[in-house]
């Protein structure tokens, strides 16, 4: 009792704190796992041990799935308990014959003993493939060969056989009707294309026809040109091709191999072509062309010359009907004190620039007694003189400064905004333009509301940039400001600047 207490204490230890035994657990009596989540009866192992103690195992995990398990049968011998196959002579115990399935046959499937038997077969359909030497035994249709002694004379045979089975008629086998000779020499000849071998034959043999080697390229086929003749080996010429494949006008269904012709193996080709309809540009044509004095009925393409290329050109032009801003006439023109037919231009001239006495301009005149030295006039009452004064300077110079973007998480688009500023009381003149970016780089235009570019494209980025060539920097009364975006990269804020004066 006390030995089996003592069993049962040790195997209950692993199965609660799975506690290794190192060495060697000897087991005498009966080991019950019937309750245990899962055993592992034999060692893993890539390779079989080189020594081992029989009735130990292993399961090799190298080999195929049903080959693991390997067990020492002799001292050092591992033999493997399963095979993923096994031969057919090894098996014991198999029937001799089998049964077979329903299944059909062909003729060559059958031994002729089956095949050429006096039996009847349920299905003679395949026996239509039988040669009639293979068939034996009198049959209704054959009584004329097998009596060919009384339906015909000796040597001669029947030529059919009626419905009786009597010969319808007899013949000479040899000579189909004619005398029975000895033949005692047999030859051939044979045009000089072909070689004869084996001739004469004066008793048995084999007559051999052969071809006579011709060189390469060359065909069997009758004279070139001329009267009809033998055909001999001669080489290929373009007469022998039809003319609807060489010559023809056509398209051809694979003409591959013209694209191989060397231009200089055709003849009758013209030296010159008449050219298709086509252009050409300034540059094909050389100077003796392009710089005549002819009249061209299309001169589309004297709009690539250069002026210095051209020669007696005037010195002066006879303009055409047109009109003029006031910046475009001279002061001398501008400001002198004659009188003009049509005055709509002076709209756009600065007060500074207006010199004689006119009614409303009393108070710019008399600045002394109406305003400070380096005032003006605001505006002028019903007697002329100023209604309040300011300083010019101040109100001139202003900026415009805005922002676009904004949104940590989104890069500004390329884009065009028309309008961020109108002049509505005043005309303007843009003196500089300035830009800075959070990240990265933006190209930035200023633009007037009428498509004009004010400058040229602003690189804006995080050290600033700024231009004050104003290239067209004036802003007309209602006119408006707006930008273009280009090339935005990871600019999430874009801040702008615009200096300009104000003009009165």
């Amino acid at each position: 009792m006390r030995r089996l207490i003592y069993l049962m204490l040790v195997w209950a230890m692993p199965a609660t704190a799975q506690t290794p035994v190192t060495g060697t657990l000897d087991i005498v009596g009966r080991l019950n796992a019937t309750q245990a989540l899962s055993t592992a009866p034999a060692k893993l192992v890539s390779s079989l041990p080189s020594t081992c103690t029989q009735g130990q195992a292993v399961l090799l995990t190298t080999a195929p799935l049903t080959e693991w398990l390997h067990v020492c049968t002799s001292t050092n011998t591992w033999t493997k308990q399963m095979q993923s196959s096994v031969a057919w002579s090894a098996i014991t115990g198999k029937p001799v014959t089998f049964t077979p399935s329903v299944h059909s046959h062909l003729a060559v499937d059958l031994p002729a003993t089956l095949l050429y038997s006096d039996g009847s077969y349920s299905n003679p359909a395949w026996l239509t493939s039988l040669a009639g030497s293979k068939i034996g035994g009198a049959v209704p249709t054959a009584t004329a060969l097998a009596e060919n002694g009384s339906n015909c004379p000796a040597g001669q045979a029947a030529a059919g056989v009626d419905a009786s089975g009597n010969s319808e008629g007899c013949f000479v086998p040899d000579g189909q009707g004619g005398a029975v000779g000895t033949v005692t020499s047999i030859g051939l000849a044979a045009p000089s294309q072909f070689t004869v071998l084996g001739s004469p034959i004066t008793s048995s043999g084999i007559l051999n026809l052969g071809w006579v080697s011709q060189n390469a390229n060359t065909i069997l086929a009758g004279p070139a040109t001329g009267s009809p003749a033998a055909p001999t080996f001669r080489g290929l010429t373009a007469q022998d091709l039809p003319g609807t494949l060489l010559y023809s006008s056509g398209s051809y269904s694979n003409p591959a191999w013209l694209t191989a012709l060397a231009w200089s193996k055709l003849t009758g080709v013209p030296s010159t072509f008449t050219p298709s309809a086509h252009t050409h540009v300034a540059g094909d044509l050389p100077a003796a062309v392009l710089y005549s004095t002819s009249t061209y009925s299309n001169p589309s393409w004297l709009t690539a010359l250069a002026w210095a290329k051209l020669t007696g050109v005037p010195s002066t032009f006879t303009p055409s009907a047109h009109t003029h801003l006031a910046a475009d006439i001279p002061a001398t023109v501008l400001y002198s004190s004659g009188s003009y037919a049509n005055p709509a231009w002076l709209t756009s001239l600065a007060g500074s620039k207006i010199s004689g006495a006119v009614p409303t301009a009393t108070a710019l005149a008399a600045n002394g007694a109406n305003c400070a030295a380096g005032q003006a006039a605001l505006g002028v009452n019903a007697s002329g003189a100023a209604e309040s004064c300011y300083d010019p300077n101040t109100y001139r110079a202003q900026q415009i400064n805005f922002g676009f973007g904004g949104d940590p998480a989104t890069v500004i688009p390329n884009t065009t905004f028309n309008n961020i500023w109108r002049a509505h009381a005043h005309a303007a003149t843009v003196t500089e333009v300035a830009c800075w970016t959070d990240a990265g780089t933006v190209s930035l235009t200023i633009r007037r509301s009428d498509g004009t570019n004010m400058h040229s494209a602003l690189t804006c980025s995080t050290t600033g940039a700024s231009t004050a060539t104003i290239t067209t920097p004036g802003v007309a009364t209602g006119q408006g400001l707006g930008f273009v975006t280009a090339s935005a990269a990871t600019v999430k804020n874009l801040s702008v600047s615009i200096k300009y004066t104000r003009s009165y």
